[in-house]
């Protein structure tokens, strides 16, 4: 695995601790976990993917992109690309791990009923 790969695998297990709000997406964005250096990474929130990428804004952290803003198909609704360059540290990785998940956390609270 090259020194990119290593720094991303723990955002992956990260976002793998996190199955109840992110889900890995199967099929055409399958990429992980059999890439040995993973540079993008689709999942699937199970939250508004606007409103999470809007609080990970107004903590400073752009999450990724939403995937069906790009293809507008019905089937690719909850997905975010998330791109990491070999800029980032392995504190810029946790960072966005925390704010991605706490995000999520927040926009599915949100949705329950009161």
């Amino acid at each position: 695995m090259d020194p990119l790969g290593q720094r991303l695998h723990p955002l992956h297990q990260r976002l793998a601790e996190l199955v109840a709000p992110v889900l890995l997406v199967a099929g055409e964005y399958d990429i992980w976990p059999t890439a040995a250096s993973v540079r993008e990474l689709a999942v699937r929130l199970d939250a508004d993917v606007a409103a999470v990428k809007a609080r990970c804004a107004r903590a400073g952290v752009n999450p990724g992109v939403d995937i069906q803003a790009l293809s507008g198909r019905e089937s690719d609704r909850g997905g975010l690309l998330v791109a990491i360059t070999e800029q980032r540290t392995r504190a810029d990785i946790d960072r966005l791990a925390d704010v991605l998940g706490a995000a999520v956390a927040a926009e599915r609270q949100a949705a329950v009923p009161a």
